[in-house]
């Protein structure tokens, strides 16, 4: 039977989902709504729903932040979106993010009830794949080393309600007993492809030598418990009853260069802080996880401490968005060769901010990168290669540093870049003519090619070279003749005297508009004025 879970921020809609089909009928057992995402998330962590269907545009925490928690909390959940008709770019976004059906309102009965039986079918098949392959295997892994992997994990993730009550389990493998006293570390690891050695389908079996690595040394110096179970990573408990903060992170900087030097890959430990009883240990290795997040900041090679960077987490950031936007033209505008000055700039700034939360910061940086795609999209370009970059961001953003994060910009963005350049002009059409209507409507002002690269976020000598490439004419012969043009008929049409047309149309000095003037027309404004 299926639990299902509706949510939205109307309650009439709600009342009216509950009762537009006989739910029992089409195989729900039960139901229980919410009125926003935020609420969701609370009736879902003791609910447990098979199927949730959700509005998009809701207050604290949309459909969309929804359906992304939920398939990182309960992956085999199925999320159906509800939305009009002009909120299909949301549903759109939906769909990437786990959402398997979308529903136009108003809901018809018809429609509902064939997504909730063509769900119901699918999960009945699933679970008869389940079942088929968990016999298969069964015989595979029930070995002791992998059970003994497997009961520490469900103590560290929290996945056994009594720990209490595992000590008979801890026994059968050797453990007499929980170190009183401990810290969790969270071992990750990376194969460098540009280093000999090992290759990504060695991960397996460089798990396995990092893991007897660590259990060496940590038998040398302490007790303590080596366990894996995710691919790239070796979890740790580390009894430190009787040993002082230093001796523990001299024996992990050791660990650190052991592997580093044997297995020739890159290594980063997360340290949980101290904690005295089993009960902790889900939030100890939930510590030493986002102590491990940092490693995009701190980079590979180095030790994390909960405890050092516990005061960052959830800090907001704010990143200026005048470098996104030279980012944004240099991209446009097919400007390949200053992507690496200005990529540098980006990554500048995003070094120089003080106790930030590594998750909230590439965030950021996705948003920005998705703003971008959108208004390339816009303008007619095409944005394939920065969609593929994007999702390339969603699938490593949590295990790269700044520094391997930098290198991959430049190379996207300077391609994509040469590709815009080489096969279409609209991007350098549009921000021409976005600095020629600036032009048309402040010539009054000071403006200098400097002037213009700030407000428009392009490299100076770019855009000059751009201008007469687009225009026929240099940027000051343009700004020139838009200025005499102005004085010609203010000569012509006022009384006004020749030091208040010059000041007028922005030369402070002048003499030296009355020399332009003469160049651009042949005659003195007074002569000008004379011939009327």
């Amino acid at each position: 039977m299926i639990k299902l879970l509706l949510v939205d921020d109307e309650q009439p809609i709600l009342d009216g989902l509950k009762h537009l089909i006989d739910w029992p009928q089409i195989g729900v057992s039960s139901i229980q709504t919410a009125t926003n995402g935020r609420d969701a998330l609370a009736v879902m962590n003791n609910f447990k729903p098979d199927v949730i269907i959700t509005d998009i545009k809701m207050p604290f925490m949309n459909g969309l932040e929804l359906i992304r928690t939920v398939k990182e909390e309960l992956p085999d959940t199925k999320c159906i979106v509800l939305c009009g008709y002009q909120d299909f770019e949301y549903a759109r976004q939906a769909m990437k993010y786990g959402a398997v059906r979308y529903l136009v309102k108003p809901v018809e009965e018809e429609e509902l009830i064939e997504i909730i039986d063509d769900i119901r079918e699918s999960m009945l098949n699933t679970n008869q794949e389940k079942e088929r392959l968990e016999d298969l295997n069964r015989k595979l892994i029930e070995s002791e080393p992998f059970l003994r992997n497997k009961l520490l994990y469900d103590i560290v993730s929290g996945d056994i309600a009594d720990v209490q009550d595992v000590s008979g389990k801890l026994n059968r493998f050797g453990i007499e007993k929980f170190p009183q006293k401990f810290v969790c570390a969270v071992l990750e690891f990376e194969i460098n492809d540009s280093l000999e050695g090992f290759t990504e389908e060695d991960s397996e079996l460089v798990r396995f030598g990092v893991a007897n690595i660590a259990d060496e040394l940590i038998c040398s110096k302490t007790n303590g418990h080596v366990f894996y179970m995710l691919e790239k990573q070796v979890i740790m408990i580390l009894d430190v009853s009787n040993s002082n903060p230093h001796i523990l992170e001299s024996l992990l900087r050791d660990m650190i260069y052991q592997i580093s030097r044997y297995l020739n890959i890159l290594v980063t430990i997360g340290v949980s802080s101290i904690h005295n009883s089993i009960e902790d240990t889900p939030k100890a290795f939930k510590e030493a996880k986002s102590a491990l997040r940092y490693k995009l900041l701190i980079g590979w090679e180095k030790v994390i401490n909960y405890n050092d960077v516990a005061s960052d987490i959830n800090k907001g950031i704010i990143i200026p968005i005048s470098v996104w936007k030279k980012l944004e033209n240099s991209i446009i505008t097919g400007d390949s060769d200053s992507i690496p000055d200005v990529v540098a700039e980006l990554f500048n700034e995003l070094r120089s901010l003080k106790g930030v939360d590594p998750t909230e910061l590439l965030d950021k940086c996705r948003n920005e990168l998705l703003v971008i795609r959108r208004n390339i999209e816009v303008i007619g370009l095409d944005d394939s290669l920065l969609k593929s970059f994007i999702d390339e961001f969603d699938q490593k953003m949590y295990i790269v540093t700044l520094e391997e994060l930098e290198v991959r910009f430049i190379e996207v963005f300077q391609r994509l870049a040469r590709e815009i350049c080489q096969t279409n002009n609209l991007g350098i059409k549009s921000v021409i003519n976005h600095i020629k209507q600036y032009i048309d409507q402040n010539y009054t002002d000071n403006i200098t090619l400097n002037t213009l690269a700030e407000k428009f976020y392009v490299n100076s000598s770019y855009v000059s070279r751009l201008f007469k490439e687009e225009l026929g004419e240099n940027f000051i012969d343009y700004l020139t003749g838009k200025r005499m043009e102005e004085a010609m008929r203010l000569l012509l049409s006022t009384e006004m005297h020749v030091y208040e047309i010059s000041e007028k149309i922005g030369y402070g000095n002048p003499k030296y508009f009355s020399q332009l003037f003469k160049k651009y027309t042949g005659m003195s404004p007074r002569e000008y004025r004379d011939q009327k």
